[in-house]
């Protein structure tokens, strides 16, 4: 019986147990990731949540979306840029992106949704000051 290690497989080439989804598979993106996607304009946050949630806060330039209107709620994506899909905890965020993926659109789920984000301490809009112009 071989071992894990011993079929050809570097320990480098699997990815560890705490490594981010990101970095293995691509599905996800950290809080982190996804600010640095956002503010390079590589990426475009779109909020799934619903009108009262993405009021009470949200990420900084994103779009609030209606998953039965994703066509249309994703026109503000430009070509190249990824589509970081946001829900409050990432589940629902997660399952968009997949159909999104399966669609041929780059998309990616906040990896916790904006209870990560919140975490996390990342920017958010509206501010607690109501004359700051948050940026992520």
């Amino acid at each position: 019986m071989r071992s894990a290690m011993g079929n050809g497989e570097r320990s480098e080439d699997r990815p560890s147990g705490g490594e981010d989804r990101a970095g293995a598979d691509g599905d996800a993106v950290n809080p982190e990731q996804a600010r640095e996607l956002i503010a390079s304009g590589q990426g475009r946050a779109f909020d799934l949540r619903d009108e009262e949630q993405w009021a009470e806060d949200r990420v900084p330039g994103c779009v609030r979306v209606d998953e039965e209107e994703l066509e249309q709620g994703l026109e503000p994506l430009k070509e190249g840029q990824k589509a970081i899909m946001i829900c409050e905890d990432g589940k629902r965020s997660a399952k968009v992106a997949g159909q999104l993926r399966e669609q041929d659109v780059d998309a990616v789920s906040l990896e916790g949704g904006m209870e990560a984000w919140r975490s996390d301490k990342q920017p958010l809009q509206p501010s607690e000051d109501p004359d700051d112009d948050v940026r992520v």
